[in-house]
């Protein structure tokens, strides 16, 4: 009969703070190991990653933000991205074996969440489970008040190697190291008064359960498949601009691309982790109206249109509107967002919520239709756009390879060069890897 173990982990680096980590302070890692040589399964969907995050404003003597003015004693504007709060504080994630084979170096962790976590979650689930998940409600003003104090979190590794939710088999694996890399503040927060802010991570564990088998035996492993996010950067700056990836990736599954104005990255009066369109004509990034459509999409594989024998095609759907500051009408691009959808979550077929849509998108970033503004809203009209698709088309796990096949998208929008600002956008592929066993305790990698 097999038994389950549920254990809490400890980080294997301790600061000399003791339990505080911090990029401010020179801790910018954590390190965990799970298992060893052990006989047992981790049963990923366990795994979880608990600590408690503080926001402190710069020499103030650690004294909190006072966003919103919740004290009534002066507000001190401190924020985070309202859809994933905690995950800002973390920049990667990275997965190895015992002998430091990497199976899984997830960069720019926050940009990833803030499209996975909305994209598959609707605002009931921020009202519920994500506030104790990762200190996310969606809306800016409510998560800038849960700020004002401590959070503590119990969060899922956003990863693709716990994905599927499946049994890793430590022992054939020799155990499994993580290591999580913080983000620097001035990427983490934004805010009136963010500059020289910082945050803290204290006490952070993994809680997760060991299955170990019957008789002690482990069954021989050959082969263990399981996915993993890749990360790529680029920069726009045309009107039309066909980026190219060479990830050399045999299975890929799906991918999805997001953006953000290249002066918003570390700038601590902008959020960094937002998800909006394009840009055009503001340096300071600020208000609705400088937001521009993408009105043609393609997915290509060595230059051929792949796995969408067509171009999305939304010029028809872009209408111009002289009544709006930007020029054009704001609407919601269905056909490119039906298939993004099947690159930043699951096959469609699978989708049961998600927060993003003609309200969260369209409708409530009108310009001179306000808003109907409650407590599932954000009153900002924050957005979590993207672009993508599926190649795994009948959700079977067959990926398309790319092994010499370069990816390329072709990007189409109302962006003016001579007054646009550069935007750089950010593309994750998930993709099936396999791990070989010998049966002499020796692994091999396949991606």
């Amino acid at each position: 009969m097999e038994r389950v173990i549920k254990t809490e982990i400890f980080p294997s680096n301790r600061p000399n703070s003791g339990s505080i980590y911090s990029a401010k302070d020179g801790n910018p890692q954590i390190n965990f190991q799970i298992g060893g040589n052990q006989p047992m399964w981790l049963d990923s969907a366990t795994l979880t990653l608990n600590f408690t995050m503080r926001i402190l404003q710069s020499g103030a003597g650690g004294l909190a933000p006072n966003n919103d003015d919740q004290s009534g004693a002066g507000a001190i504007e401190i924020r985070t991205n309202a859809f994933i709060n905690s995950m800002a504080c973390f920049s990667s994630i990275n997965l190895t074996n015992a002998v430091n084979d990497e199976l899984e170096f997830v960069r720019s962790l926050p940009r990833l969440a803030a499209t996975i976590i909305p994209y598959k979650s609707q605002f009931d689930d921020y009202a519920n489970d994500l506030q104790f998940q990762f200190g996310a409600t969606s809306n800016t003003e409510a998560t800038g008040m849960m700020n004002n104090v401590d959070i503590q979190v119990s969060a899922p590794l956003l990863c693709g190697m716990t994905l599927n939710q499946d049994l890793i088999p430590l022992d054939s694996l020799g155990g499994l190291n993580v290591t999580l890399n913080l983000a620097p503040s001035i990427e983490a927060l934004f805010g009136t008064n963010a500059a020289g802010a910082y945050y803290e991570i204290e006490n952070p564990t993994l809680r997760c359960s060991f299955i170990t088998p019957q008789g002690g035996q482990m069954p021989q492993i050959a082969n263990y498949p399981y996915l993993a996010y890749s990360s790529y950067y680029n920069t726009i700056q045309t009107n039309d601009e066909t980026q190219n990836i060479n990830c050399n990736l045999s299975s890929v599954l799906s991918t999805f691309t997001n953006f953000i104005p290249t002066n918003h990255i570390a700038n601590s009066a902008v959020d960094s982790n937002s998800t909006y369109e394009l840009f055009d004509g503001n340096p300071a990034g600020a208000g609705i109206a400088t937001q521009v459509p993408i009105t043609r999409y393609s997915m290509l594989r060595n230059s051929q249109k792949y796995p969408y024998r067509f171009q999305v095609d939304e010029v028809n759907n872009i209408l111009t509107n002289p009544l709006l500051p930007s020029g054009y009408q704001v609407v919601y691009e269905s056909q490119l967002q039906r298939n993004a959808f099947t690159g930043a979550t699951v096959a469609l077929s699978d989708l049961t919520t998600t927060l993003v849509g003609n309200i969260s998108q369209a409708a409530q970033a009108m310009v001179i239709h306000p808003a109907v503004i409650d407590q599932h809203y954000n009153s900002e009209g924050l957005k979590c756009y993207c672009i993508g698709g599926r190649y795994d088309t009948l959700g079977i796990g067959e990926g398309a390879n790319f092994v010499g096949r370069p990816f390329s998208q072709r990007i189409e929008s109302r962006f003016i060069p001579s007054t646009g600002i550069p935007c750089s956008s950010y593309t994750f592929m998930l993709s099936k890897h396999m791990i070989s066993m010998d049966g002499r305790g020796d692994a091999s990698l396949a991606n």
